[in-house]
């Protein structure tokens, strides 16, 4: 269900999700990955990322959530729990966005899978939930189909960006 902005006492105008919020989960989430490999001394283990992805992106949630209360809710007069409330539903397009690798990594571990597939499977996740919440977005927006092509090249290339830093930082 869409998401209401207005200030105590106005009428509610429905507000478009949080796309932003999606594509830097995904983003945050594949850097995360990428990071916790390229510091490892071996390939760190699947409950290794698990843990490093799932800690960092609930972080980076708090972080919004916090930012959005005191920068957005609270100057509009919402109440804080109102404001808490609110905030962290308006972020939680981060932690879906991170979810997708982090449900890999979690069968991963059940499944007792090797670190390389792992980190290469989360890390293919995360860049097309990345992918695909880009091509929601200019979707959404009601983009032209050259725009949505030229979006999706630009995410693409962010990802490719991603995989060549962690074959520098790796090897």
């Amino acid at each position: 269900m869409p998401q209401t902005s207005s200030a105590p006492g106005q009428q509610s105008a429905p507000e478009q999700l949080n796309y932003a919020g999606a594509i830097y989960g995904s983003l945050l989430a594949a850097s995360t990955i990428i990071g916790t490999a390229a510091t490892a001394d071996d390939l760190p283990e699947p409950g290794q990322l698990l843990a490093a992805v799932a800690v960092t992106a609930t972080v980076f949630w708090l972080l919004h959530v916090y930012v959005r209360v005191i920068g957005e809710e609270l100057p509009r007069g919402h109440r804080v729990t109102a404001a808490v409330r609110r905030a962290a539903a308006l972020e939680s397009p981060i932690l879906a966005a991170a979810a997708v690798p982090t449900v890999v990594l979690l069968l991963a571990v059940a499944a007792d899978e090797p670190g390389d597939w792992t980190a290469a499977t989360s890390l293919a996740a995360a860049l097309v939930t990345q992918v695909v919440a880009t091509w929601l977005a200019l979707r959404a927006t009601g983009a032209r189909r050259l725009a949505v092509v030229l979006g999706v090249i630009v995410s693409i290339a962010l990802g490719i960006g991603l995989i060549l830093l962690k074959a520098l930082l790796t090897h």
